[in-house]
């Protein structure tokens, strides 16, 4: 298993735990809300440095446009977050809901192509 299979999977780890974590936030009080809010801006920088590693590599396809989606998703997520814990936003409680899973669905489809991809690359003897 190289780097870059180790941190997808820390990735999709984190998103899971991020999506557990976030329905029990009202029976925890404000430490898990901290807590939550942490490893969320943690994954704006580990998807953001993803992003930077696929574009160092000059990786092309679903490698470069997954990660890019990703880093979008990730970004609008801590806005949702922010927005919860300020009150300002009334829909951003269902919105920071359903981008959570739309999070981990994109990250499992790229995930899936970028190995597709491998693949296809090894079994061409690229």
């Amino acid at each position: 298993m190289n780097g870059w299979t180790s941190f997808g999977m820390l990735m999709g780890i984190g998103a899971a735990l991020q999506i557990s974590l976030g329905f029990f936030l009202d029976r925890g009080g404000s430490w898990l809300r901290d807590v939550h809010a942490s490893i969320g801006f943690l994954g704006v920088a580990l998807v953001a440095a993803g992003l930077w590693g696929a574009w160092r590599r000059k990786a092309k396809g679903p490698a470069l446009y997954s990660s890019a989606l990703m880093l979008v998703l990730v970004a609008v997520q801590a806005y949702l977050g922010v927005a919860l814990l300020g009150g300002v936003e009334p829909g951003a409680l269902l919105g920071h809901e359903v981008n959570a899973f739309l999070i981990l669905a994109v990250g499992a489809l790229g995930g899936a192509l970028v190995r597709r991809e491998s693949d296809v690359r090894n079994r061409a003897g690229g």
